[in-house]
């Protein structure tokens, strides 16, 4: 008899990337005290190159995602997907303290010097947002490319972009191409 994959309950990674705006220990239960000051992130799950969630119960137990999803490929993910392929979705939780990047993620496969970077849309759900938070979420309505371009480096990019208020219980989202931030 095949062994049960499920309830799997994953170890979530924490790092610190970005500064913290100090709210996560609200939303996080763990068994040790969580330093907001420390964790800007919290992975709970994720299955890309070095960063992996990895099993917390059961015979699987020490297993990283990676490593489950190679050795059984169609019970976690469906008989569609590649054993070589990484698990298809990656859930996180920021605390952002400052302004991010604009990012844009592409909306094919790209190839970058050795590496290559998949399609990635993005669902984002606010649990708590202070006061003048924004988010962006791609170009204002009626704006050019030429607008655009002949902003870029200047301080009215950002009058160019579609700007909202961060607010507790809004979702947002973000298809791939999309600039973001």
């Amino acid at each position: 008899m095949a062994k049960s994959l499920y309830p799997l309950l994953l170890t979530p990674v924490s790092r610190a990337n970005e500064p913290s705006a100090q709210l996560l220990g609200d939303f996080l239960e763990t068994d040790e005290p969580l330093d907001p000051t420390d964790a800007s992130e919290v992975w709970q799950a994720v299955d890309c190159g070095d960063l992996q969630t990895v099993v917390a119960n059961g015979e699987f137990a020490g297993q990283s995602l990676r490593q489950l999803v190679q050795a059984r490929p169609e019970e976690l993910v469906g008989r569609r997907h590649a054993p070589e392929s990484p698990f298809p979705l990656a859930t996180r939780i920021l605390d952002v303290g400052a302004d991010q990047p604009w990012q844009v993620h592409p909306d094919k496969y790209l190839k970058v010097d050795s590496e290559t970077f998949p399609p990635n849309a993005k669902f984002w759900f606010s649990l708590a947002a202070r006061r003048n938070s924004n988010i962006v979420a791609g170009i204002a309505p009626g704006v050019t490319g030429q607008q655009l371009l002949s902003q870029l480096n200047k301080p009215g990019l950002t009058r160019l972009l579609r700007t909202m208020p961060a607010r507790e219980g809004d979702a947002y989202l973000i298809p791939p191409g999309m600039l973001h931030s």
